[in-house]
Protein backbone atom coordinates (compact mmCIF):
# COMPACT_ATOMS: atom_id res chain seq x y z
CA UNK A 1 0.00 0.00 0.00
CA UNK A 2 2.82 2.56 0.58
CA UNK A 3 4.48 2.05 -2.83
CA UNK A 4 0.95 2.43 -4.27
CA UNK A 5 1.04 6.15 -2.49
CA UNK A 6 4.18 6.85 -3.72
CA UNK A 7 3.68 6.18 -7.50
CA UNK A 8 0.38 8.36 -7.24
CA UNK A 9 2.13 11.21 -5.28
CA UNK A 10 5.08 11.40 -7.80
CA UNK A 11 2.32 11.04 -10.78
CA UNK A 12 0.62 14.05 -9.24
CA UNK A 13 3.64 16.19 -8.71
CA UNK A 14 4.90 15.25 -12.31
CA UNK A 15 1.88 16.36 -13.66
CA UNK A 16 2.02 19.73 -11.63
CA UNK A 17 5.20 20.22 -12.96
CA UNK A 18 3.95 19.78 -16.37
CA UNK A 19 1.83 22.14 -15.73
CA UNK A 20 3.83 24.98 -14.71
CA UNK A 21 6.36 24.50 -17.44
CA UNK A 22 3.40 24.39 -19.99
CA UNK A 23 1.74 27.93 -18.76
CA UNK A 24 5.27 29.38 -18.73
CA UNK A 25 5.94 27.92 -22.21
CA UNK A 26 2.69 29.18 -23.34
CA UNK A 27 3.16 32.44 -22.18
CA UNK A 28 6.49 33.06 -23.61
CA UNK A 29 4.96 31.90 -27.09
CA UNK A 30 2.04 34.52 -26.89
CA UNK A 31 4.92 37.48 -26.30
CA UNK A 32 6.98 36.16 -28.99
CA UNK A 33 3.74 36.53 -30.91
CA UNK A 34 3.55 39.77 -29.98
CA UNK A 35 7.11 40.62 -30.84
CA UNK A 36 7.19 38.73 -33.64
CA UNK A 37 9.78 36.33 -32.99
CA UNK A 38 8.20 33.25 -33.69
CA UNK A 39 10.04 30.17 -32.40
CA UNK A 40 9.26 25.97 -33.27
CA UNK A 41 10.94 25.61 -30.31
CA UNK A 42 7.67 26.67 -27.80
CA UNK A 43 5.27 24.70 -30.31
CA UNK A 44 7.61 21.51 -29.33
CA UNK A 45 7.33 22.02 -26.01
CA UNK A 46 4.37 22.32 -25.45
CA UNK A 47 3.17 19.53 -27.52
CA UNK A 48 5.87 17.02 -25.67
CA UNK A 49 4.70 18.61 -22.15
CA UNK A 50 0.62 17.95 -23.38
CA UNK A 51 1.48 14.57 -24.87
CA UNK A 52 3.56 13.74 -21.29
CA UNK A 53 0.33 14.78 -19.24
CA UNK A 54 -1.67 12.62 -21.20
CA UNK A 55 0.99 10.03 -20.46
CA UNK A 56 0.27 10.65 -16.81
CA UNK A 57 -3.11 10.46 -16.86
CA UNK A 58 -3.43 7.06 -18.16
CA UNK A 59 -0.52 5.98 -16.31
CA UNK A 60 -2.54 2.72 -14.93
CA UNK A 61 -3.96 1.65 -17.86
CA UNK A 62 -0.60 1.95 -20.02
CA UNK A 63 1.70 0.61 -17.01
CA UNK A 64 -1.16 -2.69 -17.42
CA UNK A 65 -0.65 -3.22 -21.03
CA UNK A 66 2.85 -2.87 -21.48
CA UNK A 67 3.53 -4.97 -18.08
CA UNK A 68 0.80 -7.02 -17.44
CA UNK A 69 0.15 -7.75 -20.95
CA UNK A 70 -3.76 -7.10 -19.64
CA UNK A 71 -6.03 -4.73 -21.98
CA UNK A 72 -9.42 -3.62 -20.45
CA UNK A 73 -12.20 -3.10 -22.89
CA UNK A 74 -15.43 -1.17 -21.78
Amino acid sequence: MNRKWISSLAVVVGMLILLFILATTHSDFQQALERAEYKMSHLVLISLCAFLFGVLIEWKALGRIIFEKRIKIN
